[in-house]
């Protein structure tokens, strides 16, 4: 008999697993399940709102606070604004990534599973807070840069028609294609201390 969470065969009649499994105490419990796409975009969605709305005011300030600088000689641009921004869009991301597990979604849940003793928590905190954190915010950034490069060509197609809709663009490709796919990897990823799984509510 293989193990059912990793798939490691489980030797000589035994019913527990490194992995946490333990068939005593997981036979009243749901599998993990592998999400939709809907359900993924709904597991992303829920960190992805309320970062761009923080997100967005707080470089709104900055932009008003660049204004009321700039008669003094000094401006918010170039490589330090640059900077500035993906300081802020990490910080403000890493806020909002307990939101994921926080509470249950409509048909399933994404919980935390400890690695050593297979608890399952619905608090992502500490080391594991910023694992998942950091999984999921550099895969973003490099997704969003790929996806700018690869929307240049229609950019400029739309920009020969008078149409300027890049930014609307970017944040379409970031919510349906990299949110879901990035959330799918989370899934089952196995980071030091834990891992998150959905189950089926």
């Amino acid at each position: 008999m293989n193990c059912p969470l990793c798939y490691e065969p489980l030797l000589f009649g035994a019913t527990n697993c490194p992995c946490g499994y333990n068939l005593a105490t997981t036979v009243s419990e749901q599998l993990p399940i592998e999400l939709t796409y809907w359900e993924a975009l709904r597991a992303f969605w829920r960190v992805y709102w309320p970062t761009q709305i923080v997100e967005g005011v707080l470089l709104a300030g900055l932009s008003a606070y660049g204004t009321l600088l700039r008669p003094l000689g000094y401006t918010l641009s170039g490589l330090p604004f640059v900077l500035l921004v993906f300081a802020l869009n990490a910080a403000v991301f890493d806020l909002f990534i307990p939101r994921l597990c926080s509470r249950p979604y409509k048909r399933f849940s994404l919980v935390i599973v400890k690695v050593a003793t297979g608890e399952t928590t619905s608090r992502l905190r500490g080391s594991a807070h910023q694992q998942v954190w950091f999984f999921l915010w550099w895969r973003q950034v490099v997704a969003g840069g790929i996806a700018a490069v690869l929307m240049m060509p229609l950019n400029a197609l739309l920009s020969l028609m008078g149409l300027y809709f890049s930014q609307q663009i970017a944040v379409l490709a970031g919510v349906l294609a990299i949110g879901p796919i990035l959330l799918k990897m989370l899934i089952g990823h196995q980071f030091p201390e834990i891992r998150i799984e959905a189950r089926r509510r």
